[in-house]
């Protein structure tokens, strides 16, 4: 179970504390029913996932019920949690070519350390540059003779027909003569990601499934690779933002939306602090940035790409690339500013060139390029707005409201009642809204398959009121819009 515990890609099994030992179970309803006691809901764990799309440190929504840490193994008498050591950032300044052939050596070895023996391979494939990366080296280590030339390699890709990310994932494809599998996450599918986030803890939006779940019933693979880590630890972004630019990952933490009730939120906001510090005396890095990065891998990545991924991994063994300590810690080792485009644009070249003239589908122009005409591909490639506010309404809608909802005692249902009128009334793109409320559908079924309670009661004050009325607003669309005119609407 813990044979990948040092790598950033590791699926952290639950635990308890039983009798003075640690039980560990490798999925959510196998640890309930090892959980004896009363199903208390985490109060902070609900704050910290509306306010990121993930659970801090090693918190699940049960009180009582834990993720195995980060970067630990468990003793041999299951007493205690044994630490690996974890790389440390420095600075170096290495010359762009010594670092591209440095990191295309340690990514080698690392993919064929996971596909080695394996005959039938998947791959997560998009448009993007880190599947991409993951893919030339595939297929590097098998026309250099490292995997036998009869391996069968499969592409996996999801989203809508006409976007950037199929496109130009269907051209790699076909590009290194691969079977390319294409998924659309309709909203039966997302109904049953409602359900499957459920059922496995709610650590997570069922947004964030994707088709994952499509995937993993429909392919038997030996093992299936993914690139997930590549923007963060070979480019050093976090959702597009740089390395030096992070902010703290609880930065603005506050009851988002007033949709926890007052009360419920201040106990919350004393204590959430205390899981960041927890890995900082553990893990310490010399310098802000360095500290941030780390917390963004042990909190954000750790904690919310890797349980979904995890949906294939519980069926075809997943294997996410960047993430063996050997290479991040290589790339940890540099000035960030030098984990950049450059280092990718030097290993597609020496791979194969001609993967880097499919374009990007950040920018619809290839790789490294700044100038140019773009292609007509959309560059959202779902339809999640939709599916939500439109075909899934009512559903969420009862679910939001429910009377397991309610019986938790956490949520100011005004602000949800609020919250499911503002989406209605926004015509933007974006899903910031939509991503928690669908959350919380997810956490309706979940109190109700596992009877989860909350023995507080906290009681709705005057200003859960007010809130309701104004904080949802000022959140959702920006204060350079009408609150007077928003509220009409409503």
């Amino acid at each position: 179970m813990f044979k990948y515990s040092d790598h950033l890609g590791f699926f952290n099994p639950y635990f308890i504390k039983k009798e003075g030992l640690i039980h560990t179970e490798d999925k959510f309803n196998e640890i309930i029913k090892a959980h004896k006691g009363p199903k208390e809901i985490d109060v902070l764990a609900i704050s910290e996932i509306l306010n990121t799309n993930y659970i801090f440190a090693d918190r699940t929504i049960i009180q009582g019920i834990y993720k195995s840490p980060w970067m630990a193994d468990i003793n041999a008498d299951a007493t205690a949690w044994n630490y690996h050591d974890v790389p440390t950032h420095n600075e170096l300044d290495i010359d762009e070519n010594e670092i591209a052939e440095e990191l295309f050596k340690r990514l080698l070895d690392e993919i064929l350390s996971y596909t080695k023996g394996k005959n039938k391979i998947g791959i997560l494939l998009s448009g993007g540059m880190d599947s991409r990366i993951v893919a030339g080296l595939l297929d590097y280590l098998i026309q250099n003779g490292k995997l036998p030339k009869q391996v069968e390699i499969t592409a996996l890709t999801w989203g809508n027909s006409n976007s950037r990310d199929v496109i130009y994932a269907q051209k790699i494809a076909e590009l290194l003569n691969w079977e390319w599998k294409h998924y659309i996450v309709s909203a039966e599918d997302l109904r049953n990601n409602i359900d499957e986030v459920a059922e496995n803890g709610c650590e997570f939006s069922p947004l964030h499934l994707h088709a994952l779940p499509q995937m993993r019933v429909d392919n038997q693979l030996d093992c299936v690779l993914a690139g997930s880590y590549g923007d963060s630890v070979g480019r050093a972004e976090y959702s597009s933002v740089k390395v030096k630019n992070l902010k703290s990952v609880a930065h603005n933490f506050r009851n988002v939306g007033s949709l926890l009730k007052q009360t419920a939120f201040n106990e919350t906001k004393r204590d959430y602090l205390s899981d960041l510090d927890k890995y900082h005396q553990l893990f310490p890095q010399k310098l802000k940035y360095q500290q941030y990065e780390q917390d963004y891998q042990l909190h954000y990545m750790r904690r919310m790409l890797n349980p979904c991924m995890k949906f294939i991994g519980n069926h075809n063994p997943l294997f996410q690339a960047f993430t063996d300590p050997k290479v991040f810690g290589y790339m940890w080792s540099l000035k960030p500013e030098l984990r950049n485009d450059n280092i990718y644009s030097i290993i597609l070249k020496k791979i194969n060139p001609d993967l880097a003239q499919i374009p990007w589908a950040r920018t619809g122009l290839p790789y490294g390029t700044q100038e140019g005409k773009t292609d007509s591909y959309s560059k959202v490639h779902h339809s999640y707005k939709k599916l939500i506010d439109v075909d899934l309404y009512e559903e969420i809608k009862n679910l939001v409201l429910s009377d397991e909802i309610k019986s938790i005692e956490i949520f100011n249902i005004e602000s949800l009642k609020y919250s499911l009128k503002l989406i209605k009334e926004v015509t933007h793109t974006k899903h910031w809204y939509e991503e928690k409320l669908i959350w919380i559908a997810s956490l309706a079924k979940a109190v109700s398959y596992y009877n989860i309670k909350s023995s507080k009661g906290y009681k709705k004050q005057p200003i859960d009121t007010f809130n309701s009325r104004l904080l949802v607003p000022l959140e959702f669309y920006g204060r350079n819009h009408s609150i007077s005119k928003l509220l009409k609407k409503l």
